[in-house]
């Protein structure tokens, strides 16, 4: 998201902020702002950018780590509570799960993550060796094994 552009007659012009605008935009507030209306919260980068001379806030909202974002507070014309919003796939704009398939995605993409998690977990705990551990010599230790040879 870019904060610092109008929309004039369905066109966007880069107008920039002000400092007395970029100084509301500290990341503390906009995450403490963010949090009730995220569960679970959002993770997400803010940076001021200069473009033609103008400086303007970029928001930067990181994919879910692991279960989607449900929407935790209505915002009146804007917000249901209770909503999962995603990027669509016809054009850019965020709206709630649209299709049967936009939510299949969205649910896959969970279960990949979890199954992710799943395998780091077990991995940890010593239950799952994968990629099998090497019986035999590394490739390192076979190259200077080699190497020995040619001197």
């Amino acid at each position: 998201m870019i904060l610092g552009v109008e929309e004039v007659d369905v066109t966007l012009h880069p107008v920039g902020l002000s400092d007395e605008q970029l100084a509301t935009w500290r990341y503390d507030d906009v995450a403490a702002s963010l949090a009730e209306y995220a569960d679970p919260s959002v993770s997400f980068e803010l940076e001021t950018q200069l473009y033609s001379g103008e400086r303007y806030i970029v928001l930067t909202v990181h994919e879910f780590e692991d279960i989607p974002v449900l929407c935790a507070r209505n915002y009146p014309e804007v917000l249901r509570k209770g909503a999962c919003y995603v990027r669509s796939r016809h054009k850019p704009e965020t709206s709630e799960i649209p299709s049967q398939e936009d939510m299949r995605a969205l649910l896959d993409l969970a279960i990949d993550k979890g199954v992710q998690q799943w395998v780091a977990r077990t991995r940890e705990a010593g239950l799952l060796v994968w990629p099998p551990t090497p019986t035999g010599p590394s490739d390192e230790e076979r190259f200077r094994e080699q190497g020995r040879d040619l001197t």
